[in-house]
């Protein structure tokens, strides 16, 4: 996939995932409240938890197409680095699909407080480490591009600081203001390619040389 149709996807993704969690899965996402509520909540609106669920793992798979994108386009494969980015967006990406799936499925199956509060630990301790790591790999990856000079840096700050608001997710959830400040970062960033025609050449060297 291109850089600029993967970032309209992933910047799409993550504008659904925003909208629909500040608005309508908001009731089931209110872990500080009282369990009796929410869990009447889960229990009318089943297929709409699910929906929100199955839009989280489309927002972490769009996520890791526009990064695998930029890297495939704009860095070489055979570094050291670039390996190391790999291996931790795909543990990241691992914890958090595996606590989206156990709050989308096992929670609206809990009956009493006391397992709500096991599954929605459990949950959040596998999504904020996965967002510990998303955060971190997003934002080397665009300190690398900036490092190595294939893109400007003023088109990667969005996405570095959309990492960096992410990463403290360990300690900050169930809070969410964190996260929407970083979602919003995140669809600049993608917004800064999602627009454009054409992007900077990934080796523009070589064109120069072949254009002598």
């Amino acid at each position: 996939m291109r850089v600029i149709r993967a970032a309209r996807f992933a910047g799409l993704a993550a504008l659904l995932a925003l909208a629909l969690g500040g608005t309508v899965l908001q009731p089931g996402l209110a872990v500080a409240e009282a369990w009796e509520p929410r869990q009447a909540w889960l229990q009318r609106h089943g297929l709409r938890w699910m929906g929100g669920g199955w839009l989280g793992l489309v927002a972490v798979f769009a996520w890791m197409v526009f990064l695998v994108a930029l890297m495939h386009h704009y860095v070489p494969a055979h570094r050291i680095a670039t390996h190391l980015q790999m291996g931790l967006m795909l543990m990241g990406a691992l914890l958090l699909v595996v606590g989206i799936l156990v709050w989308m499925g096992v929670l609206p199956a809990v009956e009493d407080g006391a397992t709500v509060l096991l599954v929605d630990r459990l949950a959040l301790t596998l999504m904020g480490g996965g967002l510990f790591m998303a955060g971190a790999v997003t934002a080397w990856i665009g300190l690398d591009l900036g490092r190595l000079q294939k893109l400007p840096w003023r088109w990667l700050w969005p996405g570095i600081l959309a990492g960096l608001a992410t990463t403290p997710s360990p300690f900050l959830l169930p809070g969410g203001a964190h996260l929407t400040m970083a979602l919003a970062l995140w669809i600049v960033w993608c917004g800064v390619f999602a627009f454009r025609r054409r992007l900077p050449p990934p080796f523009p060297e070589y064109q120069a040389e072949a254009g002598k």
